[in-house]
């Protein structure tokens, strides 16, 4: 398993490895290529998005549904011994 380069892991503007991506992904072309779109300059060693990566963030964050469990309330767990009329879950 090969380590990534994790953007959310260290905090804003920083990047750590992240030891759970096994899809061997070349994240330097990946950053490169956002700022070839002009999405995030980087300044001084930090990463900052560009106006156009704030609206790209501000449309991807309208598009992303919120977690699952702020759109499903918890199912109450059924007593011992009783089975689940509806099938199994």
């Amino acid at each position: 398993m090969a380590p990534s380069t994790s953007a959310r892991g260290a905090g804003p503007g920083r990047r750590t490895t992240a030891p759970f991506d096994d899809r061997d992904s070349d994240f330097e072309a990946v950053y490169g290529d956002l700022i070839a779109f002009g999405r995030p300059a980087e300044e001084q060693g930090t990463y900052i998005l560009t106006e156009a990566g704030e609206a790209g963030r501000s449309r991807a964050a309208e598009r992303t549904p919120a977690p699952a469990a702020d759109r499903f309330p918890a199912r109450p767990a059924l007593p011992r011994g009783r089975q689940n009329p509806g099938g199994s879950v």
